[in-house]
């Protein structure tokens, strides 16, 4: 037989107990008995050589058996909540107050019965296995109920974020055609003055042309380079001083003098006045 000794106990007081085992076993389970935890609830396990005694307190009382150290904890705490039911059916309002083995007599013959039935009788692991099998099933459902709520939290938070990413999508659009208006903005100012610069020197050349030549055809020097032309602008009389060549076309040379001290200087002088004496002309600037 599997289990082999169960108690039924007050405290320390025994109330009852069978002993299908030879020894000290009521002795180690007495002392158990007297250094148990005080919780009121609970379920315990203790080896001894090659036995295991379980241990289950509840409603005031301790309800404890011995079996092999083979035999499994599930059908041991199965036997002890059956003896805890039928002992509380029979005597519960008596044995918070009973004397020691005051149900020994009765009792015992059904720790014995019930010890039998668990240790030989395949149907009582099966009974156990179908309430373990429902407990299960309980919790299962408990934890997919827990999955199904964080996944609804979680389903809540993801649509949160997806609201936030398009938000945030949104403004950044916004501000890239804000940039790209502002940088087309800009080219446009860059090109249009690149076009100013460019029609500018076109227009420059065009007149340099059009000034240099009735000077060649008279065959009469011209320097078209402005660089060749020698002038000295003194700061202290504003007055420049540029040796020309013996032009016929007086009108056209200074035409096109000043307009090369122009061009190479704009924002250094301001033309005020024109003297010709040959071979120099006197140009007042400011």
């Amino acid at each position: 037989m599997a289990i082999l000794y169960a108690v039924v106990a007050r405290g320390t007081v025994v109330l009852a107990e069978f002993s299908a085992a030879t020894g000290n076993t009521g002795a180690v389970a007495r002392r158990i008995l007297e250094r148990l935890p005080s919780e009121a609830n609970s379920r315990l396990c203790f080896s001894q050589d090659r036995y295991i005694f379980h241990i289950l307190k509840s409603d005031g009382l301790t309800f404890l058996c011995m079996a092999n150290d083979t035999f499994g904890r599930r059908i041991a705490f199965s036997y002890l909540e059956d003896i805890h039911m039928r002992f509380l059916k029979n005597y519960g309002r008596v044995a918070p107050h009973a004397p020691a083995y005051a149900m020994n007599d009765e009792f015992s013959r059904v720790l014995h019965q019930q010890m039998e039935f668990f240790s030989s009788n395949p149907s009582a692991d099966t009974l156990n296995r179908v309430r373990g099998e429902v407990e299960e099933v309980r919790t299962i459902m408990v934890e997919n109920i827990e999955k199904i709520l964080e996944r609804g939290d979680r389903i809540e938070l993801l649509v949160d974020k997806t609201s936030t990413m398009q938000d945030g999508a949104f403004h950044f659009k916004k501000q890239s055609k804000r940039l790209h208006r502002a940088l087309w903005m800009k080219n446009v100012k860059l090109l249009k003055k690149s076009l100013t610069i460019c029609l500018r020197r076109w227009f420059w050349f065009i007149e340099d042309v059009n000034i240099g030549r009735p000077c060649r055809q008279t065959g009469k020097l011209f320097q078209s380079d402005v660089s060749n032309l020698r002038y000295h602008i003194n700061q202290h009389q504003s007055l420049t001083l540029i040796g020309i060549a013996d032009w016929s076309d007086c009108s056209a040379a200074v035409h096109y003098t000043c307009g090369c001290l122009w061009r190479h200087h704009p924002t250094e002088m301001q033309i005020l006045s024109l003297t010709y004496n040959e071979p120099w002309l006197l140009v007042s600037t400011s």
